[in-house]
């Protein structure tokens, strides 16, 4: 069932995506859109963490498509992190910052450096990644990447009534 939300909800995004403007609007401080997408995050532990500390491997897989760009037509992104770590659910809850590099279906990466910004509404989980492209296709452009998960499960790990082993959310980028 959570997968066919994820299906849905991918499906409305990338229709809005399809949609935005591809050039700014008469304000001549708008900036020129490279490209927007839409697309899917997977975060897995193994073994799932707990509220307590304990070594686990985290794998972070993050696909972007559909892909809107009129510099780039058909370009989609790939992503994928795995680190063996001490780590809690609370660390779900932190900022931070990093670097991370997306590799695109055409042969290129972009090296993006960002801030990394956590929400929790109700009983949903929003990360919000600020920063720009250092290097690669967009160097030198602003990066802005939303993803959004259901917080039922981290909730319950945060309060000690149960263990995380991983989350399903939607993301949207944006490249200026």
């Amino acid at each position: 069932m959570i997968r066919n939300r994820i299906t849905t909800l991918l499906g409305v995004l990338a229709l809005a995506a399809a949609a935005l403007p591809l050039t700014p609007a008469a304000s001549a401080s708008a900036e020129v859109l490279d490209i927007s997408c839409v697309g899917s995050h997977t975060a897995t532990y193994t073994p799932p963490v707990e509220l307590e500390p304990k070594e686990s491997t985290g794998v972070n897989t993050t696909r972007y498509g559909p892909c809107v760009s009129l510099s780039a037509p058909g370009l989609t992104g790939y992503q994928s992190i795995t680190s063996v770590r001490s780590r809690t659910c609370l660390d779900l809850l932190t900022t931070s910052s990093g670097t991370e590099t997306i590799i695109w279906n055409d042969g290129t990466s972009s090296t993006v450096s960002v801030n990394r910004v956590v929400n929790v509404v109700g009983a949903v989980y929003t990360v919000t990644f600020t920063g720009s492209v250092t290097a690669g296709r967009f160097a030198g452009k602003t990066v802005v990447q939303q993803i959004t998960a259901p917080a039922t499960d981290l909730l319950l790990c945060t309060a000690g009534l149960g263990k995380l082993d991983g989350m399903q959310s939607t993301l949207v980028l944006t490249i200026t």
